[in-house]
């Protein structure tokens, strides 16, 4: 809980006692559910309950409200239909269809709240009453959220508490509204497909409000049962609590942690009955110029690893990802 690590009354004792149970899970499974930090339940169903409406508009209206598409940054505003992007491509299956997910997406201008960055697209307010106003309510909630954790996150990886924090890119980060499309039973039986490809997160971590469909999978190591068992691997549903958000950490923060945390490869599947769900992500990232210098390693008597790593700014370490 957030609140007792910041909140009135913490103390030194209870923020180490939560910074060693974050680091105790992120080891095992790149992840932690965090409560409080000014996220309410009511402020994750306002929205929810809007993306709703919005989605449920005709797709010609949607599209209206899509930028142009064949530019990468204008992914990050607006709306973006189905089967466009493909995340199985990622790992090189470009056979594979597109993601069955729509998506709403806005982000943060340079020195602007996000209400007041016109990059954004918004549908007019007759038509989906409250979105605009709610959207941006909890992208500020979950870039006050992104502190708190970033302060954590710190401690964890033995920094100034401050440090990340002040490394955050607002202009960088990103809310993702995503809507898994329902899947008929014919197609489920016929040509099943998982709704989002596994993958991992590039950035420093996402927040990811708990699903009660439990959809979301992470592919976990199965420890041996003697000396003469191998290695396994499976995919685990990620279980469900109540007004939680999920940290789930990115490929930065393994990195800066020379993997002691680890950024876990993730997908989602289809709950039961092949349902529609909504859900927003949030994607917090680095300024470009931050550099990417680990924080620890465990010594080697006769190679000094740091010596052998260029230096390099956040930037450059994203786009060569």
């Amino acid at each position: 809980d957030l609140d007792d690590y910041y909140g009135q009354g913490s103390n030194e004792a209870a923020r180490h006692d939560g910074t060693a149970r974050a680091a105790e899970s992120c080891a095992r499974s790149g992840a932690f559910l965090v409560k409080g930090g000014g996220m309410s339940t009511e402020l994750l169903e306002e929205a929810t309950a809007a993306l709703a409406a919005f989605f449920a508009l005709p797709c010609e209206r949607k599209m209206q409200l899509a930028a142009d598409l064949a530019s990468f940054e204008n992914f990050r505003h607006g709306y973006t239909p189905p089967n466009l992007e493909r995340v199985y491509a990622l790992t090189g299956q470009y056979e594979r269809k597109g993601d069955p997910v729509e998506k709403f997406s806005l982000c943060q201008e340079a020195g602007k709240s996000i209400d007041e960055s016109a990059s954004n697209i918004w549908p007019d307010e007759a038509e989906v009453p409250g979105l605009r106003s709610v959207l941006c309510r909890y992208y500020t909630a979950c870039m006050n959220m992104a502190g708190l954790v970033c302060e954590l996150l710190a401690d964890m990886l033995e920094l100034p508490r401050d440090q990340l924090r002040k490394w955050i890119a607002p202009e960088q980060s990103l809310l993702r509204c995503l809507h898994y499309l329902a899947q008929p039973q014919q197609q489920r039986q016929q040509q099943p497909q998982m709704r989002m490809a596994p993958h991992t997160d590039i950035g420093l971590f996402t927040l990811l409000p708990s699903d009660p469909s439990e959809s979301l999978e992470y592919l976990v190591r199965i420890d041996p049962d003697g000396p003469s068992a191998g290695l396994t691997y499976e995919w685990r549903a990620v279980a469900y609590e109540p007004g939680a958000l999920l940290v789930h950490l990115g490929d930065a923060t393994a990195f800066l942690s020379h993997e002691r945390y680890l950024s876990k490869w993730h997908r989602v599947g289809l709950p039961s009955g092949g349902r529609a769900r909504i859900t927003l992500a949030f994607f917090v990232a680095m300024q470009e110029g931050m550099p990417m210098v680990a924080t620890r390693r465990t010594p080697t008597a006769d190679v000094n690893h740091d010596s052998e790593l260029p230096e390099f700014s956040y930037g450059d370490w994203f786009r060569a990802a």
